[in-house]
């Protein structure tokens, strides 16, 4: 699963430490600006895209 640091990485991002701000700020234990929330659903947007995304079509292959 874990292929390199890239991937345990974005795992801990995307799986510990957004969710743990989001969970924090819902609950009153910190005071994080809107702005920072906005971006970091960006940020978790664009990870979830790039591991989600369709593999790459090779060279005569077709996908109809």
């Amino acid at each position: 699963m874990l292929k390199n640091f890239r991937d345990l990485l974005t795992l801990l991002v995307a799986v510990a430490v957004f969710p743990g701000m989001w969970i924090l700020q819902g609950l009153g234990y910190v005071n994080i600006p809107e702005g920072v929330i906005g971006a970091t659903i960006a940020i978790e947007t664009l990870i979830f895209q790039f591991y989600f995304r369709r593999a790459p079509e090779t060279e005569g292959q077709s996908t109809k």
